[in-house]
């Protein structure tokens, strides 16, 4: 493990051997973190990993924690590391009282199909080019110094006949990956031009970046969300801390830990409504894909209600996620027609906004939501009690 292996179906790792290290203690927890090619599952307990290591001091394992949780929040918010001490208790799986199901989401691209191909039509096709557009000067740099002769090092720059040579196809599919994924499956690769030989840091390099580019804009613009008729993800098993759980009456489990200030007092809020509801773990559990650039490619709401034939997804934290056009597609899920429900996201967000997502106070809250022309709806309270009321409102829509 110290020396660099990574294994994705890997849950458990027993170090014993003294470890005094800072470094090597963040090694080894980071194997069973990095796990290349794992996909998250319903049930919590198959995306937690358990890591057990023997220390010189108690206090070197518990600073370095802090340390590996800090820098989670900002590489990788979906992430978390649990200390479990002797005399502490275990995170334990609590079953759901009953079975509930919530049909999941898709990309709906049609619209984005004809704007894509128009994009990759004005793609140059560079397979006869004379070498003026595909090849760049390569370089590369010498350092010449005398055996034993004990004098300064001189370096000398040098350019060399140019850089290697790449598929275009392999050029524009990277920068596609690197920004939007999905947009490869409306943007077909196979037309004979995708397989002209291009160069790195030459002019045609640099066209067919920018072509990548404005086609995953292309993609995020014309993409919607609908619910799927089939695919249902079915609410499974919450793991919790039994020392810290909070129970409710109306939760589709026996409790929840691990709920943070804001959390707390809108659990206690929506329990208190008498509807079933759940708490959506972050990462494995319910998600919403995202239509915008960036590391995260998924939405995973705070909770989810069950009111008659519909499901409120709720996050109470969704102010951010409003000053981009995820957040106002993400208020707009077409419902599919063989649905007996739908599903209704809502976004709370602390502090008074209004419709064109500015702060005018700090108090209180803004249930955002839809109206039936599909501009923004910013419900302002005074309460979370309130909050909870408006949004397990359904629209007009």
């Amino acid at each position: 493990m110290q020396e660099g292996w990574d294994d994705p179906l890997c849950y458990f790792a027993y170090i014993d051997k003294n470890m005094g290290s800072n470094i090597a203690v963040e090694q080894i927890i980071g194997r069973l973190l990095r796990q290349p090619g794992a996909q998250h599952h319903p049930v919590e307990r198959l995306n937690s990993a358990h890591v057990y290591v023997r220390v010189d001091k108690r206090g070197v394992f518990a600073d370095l924690l802090k340390k590996v949780n800090k820098k989670l929040k900002s590489d990788a918010p979906g992430i978390k590391i649990v200390e479990t001490s002797p005399g502490k208790a275990k995170p334990e799986s609590v079953p759901a009282k009953e079975d509930k199901r919530i049909f999941e989401t898709a990309y709906v691209t049609d619209d984005a199909i004809g704007p894509i191909a128009e994009l990759l039509d004005g793609l140059t096709d560079y397979r006869n080019d004379d070498g003026s557009n595909i090849k760049s000067a390569g370089g590369r740099t010498l350092i010449q110094r005398m055996v034993g002769v004990d004098d300064e090092m001189k370096l000398e720059w040098e350019e060399f006949e140019h850089t290697s040579l790449v598929a275009a196809r392999w050029l524009f599919q990277r920068e596609v990956l690197r920004r939007f994924s999905g947009a490869l499956g409306v943007a077909p690769t196979d037309a004979p031009k995708f397989d002209a030989m291009v160069g790195f840091g030459s002019r045609a390099q640099t066209q067919i970046a920018r072509v990548a580019e404005d086609v995953v804009n292309a993609y995020i613009e014309n993409v919607y969300l609908k619910q799927k008729a089939v695919d249902e993800y079915v609410v499974g098993p919450a793991l919790v801390r039994r020392d810290e759980m909070e129970t409710f009456d109306n939760a589709l489990h026996e409790g929840y830990s691990g709920l943070n200030d804001m959390e707390i007092p809108f659990a206690r809020a929506i329990d208190a409504t008498g509807l079933t509801w759940s708490r959506n773990p972050s990462r494995s559990g319910y998600n919403i894909p995202l239509i915008s650039v960036g590391p995260t490619r998924n939405f995973y709401p705070d909770f989810l209600v069950w009111k008659g034939k519909d499901v409120f997804a709720i996050d109470t934290t969704g102010g951010h996620l409003l000053q981009e056009k995820t957040g106002r597609k993400l208020l707009s899920i077409a419902p599919a027609k063989a649905t007996a429900g739908r599903l209704r996201v809502r976004l709370v967000s602390e502090g008074k906004w209004n419709a064109k997502v500015e702060l005018e106070d700090s108090e209180g809250f803004t249930v955002w939501g839809r109206k039936q022309d599909d501009t923004l709806r910013a419900s302002y309270v005074d309460s979370v009690e309130a909050a909870v009321e408006r949004a397990v409102t359904p629209d007009s829509r």
